[in-house]
């Protein structure tokens, strides 16, 4: 993902994916239920706000999903991150998070191919560009899954002066839709930098975007 004012949750590392800076004005909604981190199988809920709740999805993992009726322009969260680092940077923050954090740091997924480390692969698939050449993991945030625009439902932008990570409605909303952002604008990147194929209507089947990689990268 992006740029000082915006982002998409896990940027390549040798990319920097498009901006998203939609303006709103709504007022954020805050406040964050903590139904349980750590799900029983009769509870899949990870946890809920005024606007959406985290639970599984079909895409795969988890993905946030409405659970009112959401009008355009409507900011339906703000977060700040649980630490901003450069990827040389990555393993001291870690040690400055409590035994908990970390925990929920490492439940987030990580495409292995991006690094041999498992925490420095979460911290490429998930952070958020952020200001300074520092991404940013943003927990709740990184629980929204891709679709391509105009599909996406939501945009971001990173707020340097409070440190915040905003995500506003782009399209309306119904109640028990899938929110989702667009991670990059260019879906051909996504099987390299987040380990899936997009399966938005707007782009090819799965199994037909992996012939098609394959035929582009040749026989190497």
């Amino acid at each position: 993902p992006p740029s000082s004012s915006s982002t998409s949750p896990a940027s390549s590392f040798s990319e920097s994916f498009s901006a998203h800076t939609p303006l709103s004005t709504s007022s954020p909604s805050s406040t964050l239920t903590p139904i349980p981190h750590y799900p029983s199988p009769a509870n899949d809920i990870l946890y809920s706000t005024e606007y959406f709740e985290v639970r599984r999805s079909e895409k795969g993992g988890y993905g946030a999903f409405a659970t009112k009726d959401i009008e355009k322009e409507i900011i339906v969260m703000t977060e700040k991150p649980l630490f901003r680092a450069t990827f040389m940077e990555v393993f001291v923050e870690l040690e400055k998070l409590t035994k908990e954090q970390r925990r929920e740091y490492r439940t987030l997924h990580g495409h292995m191919r991006l690094s041999n480390s498992e925490d420095l692969a979460i911290y490429k698939t998930n952070r958020f560009e952020t200001c300074g050449g520092k991404g940013g993991i943003f927990i709740k945030s990184s629980r929204f899954n891709h679709a391509c625009h105009p599909h996406a439902t939501c945009t971001y932008r990173y707020d340097e002066s409070t440190d915040t990570l905003i995500f506003t409605a782009c399209n309306p909303i119904n109640k028990g839709d899938e929110m989702t952002i667009s991670y990059t604008s260019n879906a051909s990147q996504l099987m390299d930098n987040y380990g899936f194929y997009c399966d938005c209507s707007g782009c090819p089947r799965p199994k037909v975007a992996a012939k098609q990689a394959r035929r582009l990268r040749g026989p190497w």
